[in-house]
This record gives C-alpha cells, structure tokens and sequence, in this order.
C-alpha cells in the first residue's frame, strides 16, 4: 500500500487468504440463516414476529449499548425498557426487577467478545443475544434468538443475519431498491478508498462523503429490508473462519506486546484473543482525548464504542475507551507497528 492508515471503515480487498473455496466456507448462507440490511433491522423482524405470533410486550436493552438499535424498533407496539448494566463497571442487575414471563424480551450483548450475562435465572423471558462482537459465537449461544451485524467484522457495505439456537422460526425481509442503492453507495466508498490506499486515487474526501452520508441512512426506515444483492454476493466469497482466524492471531500478538503496559485496562484485562479487537480503557477523558490525537497524528483511526450515552455512569465510560482495529486488513508487522507506537507513547508520554 502506497497510503498506509489503520482502523475505520474497511476497504474493499478481498485477498486469498479470506475467499471461500466452497460455497459452504461462507457460512451465513446456510437456511437456518435469514439475513437483512443490517443487524438492527434483523433485530426489528425478530421483535416484530414476536409480537405478532406470541404477544411479545417488553423489550429490556443493557444501559450501556449502542441507542441506534433501541431507536430502530420504536415504531413497533412494544415497550422499550432498560436494565442497569455496563460491562466496564461493577453494575449488578436485579432480575427481580424483570417479571420472568414469556412476553418479556431480553437482550444480552456479547460485549466486544468478552463480556456477556448469565441469564440462567429466567426461565420464560425470551433471551436475545447480541452477537455482533462475535458473530460466529452463536454456535454456542443458549438464546432463543441471535442476531448481529455482519458489517463489523466482516468487509460488506450492508449486512445482518439473526438465527435461533432453539430452531425457533425465523422473519423473513424483502428486497428494498433504496436500501439496495445505499449499499451500492458503501460499495463505491469501500472500492475507492481502496484506490487511495494502494495510490491509484489521492484523494479521500469523495469516499469519507460516501460513507458518512450512507451511514446516516443506516436509520432509515426503507433499511428494514433483506441484504442487499451486491452484499450477498460479497459475503458468499467470504470465509468467515479465515477472516477471524486472522484477527485472532493479530490480537494474540498486540495483547503479548502491550502486556507490561500500565493504566490501561485492555479488553476488561481478559487474555482471550477471540474478541473484536483492542478495546482500551483509560483513567480519564483528557487521558483518553491526547492518546486518540496521538493515535490519529499517526495514521491509526480508533473508533469510540459507543457514542451518546444516556445515562451518566455509561456516558463517563463513553468518555474513557477506545476502541482499535486488528482484522484481517493487517499482517503481523503491521500489529507490531501498532503496539509499538501504543508503547513508545506511555514510555514517553505521563499518564
């Protein structure tokens, strides 16, 4: 690559250690799979046949989450409530609080891979489980319903998938074309930052414009449809194991270097390398805010999981973490030129 940079939206590369050599590696295309724009559309066909065939009423989302989703499903006929709980601190949930019936819907999240909650106390409460973080961790999950977006971990301009554990029935989307139209605009974005990577197109401004403006329509409601056509076609040359299997490794190795680094708490100090990547926690805000400008300076873009809050305890740790890619996109050298710009900034910098 002519233009090296590090994190944000991927780039449309497709190299051979990722591309299936069956139609079988893909994975998501297998009939127990139905899958949509996106996750929080998965999620509002999951809730929306709910209600209709069993009177779903409630719907409990963790605190500390990505509000977008709560957003999406506001127009159903269901109530949206949340429970206390953010994984960066010691919340302690009150099943009490939380009526253990059959027409009650929780949401756990495998937060970045790591974290999640023991359910084992209800009995009746439908468990959907976020797997997002960890889109291939459904095969162990115990939930009535799993759902994700694909998109996160894999190199798609749309995608989410949902699939029941318990065989339970699965919605079904239809094609949309202005959804369709919005991936098509991700796909361009996705191929011409390409182009600027490998030095063919100097210029950022026209992808970085594509994927905001589409990104925004990621809330629309014409969204709530089926995977788009040019993402399906995408996803079947994807060997989703390999892409992981990548990340793994890349992980493995930052987490071996950044081991003595002090004041920084990585991935809820877990040594576990099948996660979402790096997620860095800091003591404060303005600690947090000149690592991000020194990570930037160098070309390494991280992402702040998640943006706007609501509640005071979840915005304070919205304020102090951040969150580092290490997918498929990158080599081992790349990974240790990553932790060693991270190393030389808290050997030179006083935290």
């Amino acid at each position: 690559m002519i233009n090296k940079e590090y994190g944000s939206d991927f780039h449309y590369f497709l190299h051979e250690d990722i591309v299936s050599n069956s139609i079988e590696d893909s994975i998501f295309h297998r009939e127990e799979f139905s899958l949509f724009f996106s996750g929080r559309a998965a999620l509002f066909h999951i809730i929306s046949q709910g209600i209709k065939l069993w009177g779903w009423k409630k719907v409990y989302f963790p605190s500390f989450y990505c509000h977008e989703v709560p957003l999406f499903i506001k127009s159903l006929s269901v109530q949206i409530l949340y429970y206390n709980y953010n994984p960066f601190v010691n919340s302690t949930i009150n099943f009490l609080d939380i009526e253990d019936i059959d027409t009650n819907v929780f949401i756990n999240v495998f937060f970045f891979g790591v974290r999640k909650i023991d359910h084992i106390s209800f009995n009746k409460t439908v468990i959907i489980e976020d797997c997002t973080h960890s889109i291939l961790s459904f095969q162990n999950s115990k939930a009535d319903y799993c759902f994700g977006s694909l998109r996160k971990e894999l190199p798609l301009p749309a995608g989410g998938f949902c699939i029941s554990p318990k065989m339970k029935p699965l919605p079904k989307g239809t094609l949309n074309i202005n959804a369709e139209k919005v991936a098509g605009d991700r796909l361009l974005a996705m191929q011409l930052k390409n182009e600027y990577l490998d030095g063919t197109n100097q210029d950022k401004s026209l992808y970085r414009k594509l994927f905001t403006e589409s990104e925004k329509k990621f809330q629309s409601d014409f969204t709530n449809a089926k995977m788009p056509n040019c993402a399906y076609e995408i996803l079947l040359k994807i060997n989703a194991k390999k892409v992981l299997k990548i990340k793994e490794n890349n992980i493995k190795t930052a987490l071996e270097q950044l081991s003595n680094i002090k004041d920084v708490i990585i991935n809820f100090q877990s040594s576990n390398c099948d996660v979402f990547g790096l997620c860095l926690e800091f003591k404060t805000t303005i600690i947090k805010n000149k690592f991000k400008d020194y990570l930037i300076e160098n070309n390494i873009f991280p992402a702040v999981l998640w943006p706007n809050q609501i509640w005071q305890e979840d915005i304070d740790v919205e304020n102090r973490i951040l969150f580092i890619h290490l997918d498929y996109r990158y080599n081992q050298y790349d990974v240790l030129i990553i932790t060693k710009l991270i190393k030389e900034y808290f050997v030179y910098v006083p935290v």
